[in-house]
């Protein structure tokens, strides 16, 4: 097994649950936000999905940019963040164990790409539970969780 693959799969199903969760915030409430400094759901899933993008790019060799144009609708975030999260995950898998410790260039530091890789499944994760809070925030308090495989 690939060393970073659980990473990967943790990235895969996040994306994938995340963009699930998305689901569950009514259409007229996408783009509320719970403080005027605040992101709105549809901001952090397009945040969420440049992230990964730029880190993809970093990791394979490129810089943390991309040509990433924030969605504005629902469907189209759920889609940018599963393939993206895709994405990213096979970055991972194809990075050899002998590049873990090649640094990279980020815009706030330089760091070796197995921290890169793992500062980027903590992003997506992080953005996650921002999106299970917002939901909370406007009365849903179910968990939502998708299981693997579904």
């Amino acid at each position: 097994m690939h060393p970073l693959e659980m990473l990967a799969q943790q990235v895969e199903w996040t994306g994938d649950n995340f963009a699930y969760n998305l689901g569950f915030i009514p259409d007229d409430k996408l783009s509320w936000k719970p403080a005027p400094a605040a992101l709105s759901a549809l901001e952090v899933a397009n945040h969420a999905t440049e992230a990964l993008l730029q880190m993809s790019s970093v990791l394979r060799g490129g810089k943390y940019e991309t040509d990433f144009v924030a969605t504005t609708t629902r469907e189209a975030a759920q889609n940018a963040l599963r393939e993206s999260a895709a994405q990213f995950a096979q970055t991972m898998r194809d990075m050899k164990p002998e590049e873990f410790e090649q640094i990279v260039v980020l815009p706030w530091g330089e760091y070796p790409k197995i921290a890169a890789a793992s500062m980027d499944a903590i992003e997506i994760v992080h953005h996650h539970g921002q999106i299970a809070y917002i939901q909370t925030l406007l009365g849903d308090t179910t968990s939502h969780f998708e299981m693997l495989g579904t």
